[in-house]
């Protein structure tokens, strides 16, 4: 039986082989390894190691090492992976291509969660405060959480008035 530690590093090491299988720019980067540990998002327009974070590109002219090519708040180019705008890029680019599991039976499900897992590590990074996929992880249950109590007290609310009508009015 694998120690709890080997089992962590055995699921880091599969996501990060499905992230790179269906994101193949993060490919050798290692500012893409899963799980993120970083403290903050750098911005596009700063620079690190004497580069900007963002090199304006109007074509895309092939793979860019540690760069993902897109439309973003600076214009069409190549955005740094130490910022968050590539992984809205690969989020985008990646919903159009789920696999279709019609007729598929077990290998067509397999295929699919791994889509999926890749779908909610790119959605939780571009949502993210900060750039580690732990904080990523909390920021997304907390916006779900806040949403389902939105959902609920507005539940509650409508029920109110519409007691308060039919109370007033007969109905």
């Amino acid at each position: 039986m694998p120690k709890p530690q080997q089992q962590k590093e055995d699921r880091n090491a599969r996501l990060q082989r499905v992230l790179v299988k269906y994101c193949p720019e993060l490919e050798g980067s290692s500012y893409a390894t899963y799980p993120l540990t970083a403290d903050k998002w750098m911005q596009p327009n700063e620079q690190f190691q004497g580069q900007y974070l963002f090199q304006a590109s109007p074509h895309n002219v092939g793979p860019k090492r540690d760069h993902v090519w897109g439309k973003g708040p600076f214009g069409i180019g190549y955005y740094h992976l130490l910022t968050k705008q590539p992984y809205t890029i690969l989020y985008t680019k990646h919903m159009n291509t789920a696999p279709s599991t019609c007729c598929t039976g077990a290998s067509g499900r397999h295929a699919y969660d791994e889509w999926d897992d890749v779908r909610i590590i790119l959605f939780q990074r571009m949502s993210s405060t900060r750039r580690n996929d732990g904080v990523a992880h909390s920021d997304m249950m907390g916006n779900a959480s806040a949403t389902a109590q939105a959902h609920y007290h507005f539940g509650q609310n409508a029920q109110l008035v519409h007691g308060i009508v039919a109370r007033n009015t007969g109905f």
